[in-house]
């Protein structure tokens, strides 16, 4: 029996087929290898927001996406680094899974793994696509007309079942523009992403996780003859401080954790994950046999810490523990959601920026070969985007490469 969850999807995409039937007219439908289908919607009403809202402030424009230059040159080496480390990983056998996968709807409300993809719920999906997509395009567009180049057209577009933006500048003025304004151009994407990540990631941090998460982790469990049984410690207990500091952790390491719990084909979890990363991130600080000083349920209590005979050298406390809330709600969908659509901007944005051609990082290194090594700056960008590709391709199969050997 078809359930709500997925009613709601097939109702989505009927009512996006009647859209398209409706606005027919203005709908550009195309084929890649003349089988798969896209349809492109373009819109005067939103080119011209674009233009009131570049025109508005120029100055202002052409300041903040300098910023973005700068950011991108910044996210382009980090990125460069990040995929060289990434594939060192994959050849060096610490780690079994893809670097990169790929983020695919499902209309279910589970999460699940394939081969190099991640199937996550369809409406975390569309949040997630639109908060990346609409506001990198619309950044393109908007840097675009503070410069006084021309858009050809802005609107919407549907391959398959991958929504999408797009804005075309007229690339013959843009390619005779300034260097400056070339580079503002095309970081503007990557730079928005990041911005949306940094946004997000301050809203969470100072406002929606500590609302959530008040504090504390809760002890789910004491094993029998554990340090944690002979001090006194009881199911039930509330941690408030480890040595002194106050047991909690980031909206970031949330974000993380829902990351990795995700790749591991489920998003629950969440705050036995976290719990367990307050308690780990307390016990490395100390050695077997040394005392770790807690405060329960406002009490101060002194533990003797064990030994773990699986990991030599590593302390054994004896509890299992949740992060502490009063709004379990959150950690299901708001929070989820919040990680989500962060983590993607900000992996997005330097994916994007890599100097790997046609992206828009590929076409801002190529603006500054052809300005500083104009004899050979076509053999450079093929060379490196060809290098970037071959990184990302290990990154992918190097595990499943491993794997059958």
């Amino acid at each position: 029996m078809i359930d709500v969850y997925t009613i709601s999807v097939i109702l989505f995409f009927a009512l996006l087929a009647v859209v398209i039937y409706i606005k027919r007219k203005n709908v550009d439908t195309k084929f890649v290898l003349k089988v798969l289908p896209y349809f492109m919607w373009r819109t005067k009403r939103f080119r011209d927001r674009v233009d009131q809202i570049a025109q508005a402030a120029p100055r202002f424009w052409k300041v903040f996406y300098s910023a973005g230059a700068v950011v991108a040159v910044v996210l382009m080496v980090f990125g460069f680094f990040m995929i060289l480390n990434s594939n060192y990983l994959v050849f060096s056998g610490k780690i079994t899974q893809p670097a990169l996968q790929i983020l695919l709807p499902t209309p279910s409300t589970s999460v699940s793994t394939g081969p190099g993809f991640i199937l996550i719920p369809f409406w975390f999906w569309i949040i997630a696509i639109g908060t990346i997509l609409i506001p990198h395009e619309l950044s393109h567009g908007i840097a675009a007309r503070a410069e006084k180049i021309p858009l050809k057209s802005v609107g919407l577009l549907l391959f398959l079942i991958f929504p999408g933006a797009f804005v075309e500048p007229d690339e013959a003025k843009l390619k005779r523009a300034k260097l400056s304004t070339r580079l503002r151009v095309f970081a503007a994407g990557s730079f928005t992403n990041i911005l949306t990540f940094s946004i997000i990631l301050l809203i969470g941090t100072f406002f929606l996780f500590p609302s959530a998460a008040h504090g504390g982790t809760v002890i789910t469990s004491v094993f029998p003859g554990s340090p944690a049984d002979n001090s006194g410690l009881k199911t039930g207990d509330t941690i408030e401080k480890f040595d002194g500091k106050d047991a909690k952790v980031s909206f970031f390491d949330y974000s993380m954790s829902y990351l990795l719990l995700m790749k591991n084909g489920t998003s629950e979890g969440q705050l036995q994950r976290l719990g367990g990363l307050q308690t780990i991130s307390a016990l490395s600080k100390h050695k077997p046999g040394e005392t770790l000083n807690i405060v329960v349920n406002g009490q101060e209590k002194q533990v003797v810490l064990g030994e773990n005979t699986e990991l030599k050298g590593f302390p054994y406390i004896g509890i299992s523990t949740e992060l502490k809330t009063e709004n379990k709600a959150a950690f299901e969908v708001v929070l989820p959601i919040l990680a989500l659509v962060a983590l993607l901007n900000l992996f997005v944005g330097i994916v994007n920026i890599l100097p790997l051609y046609p992206l828009d990082g590929g076409l801002f290194f190529q603006a500054l070969a052809q300005k500083f090594l104009p004899k050979r700056s076509e053999e450079i960008v093929k060379g490196l985007s060809y290098v970037i590709l071959f990184l990302i391709i290990a990154s992918v199969v190097g595990p499943y490469i491993f794997a059958a050997a």
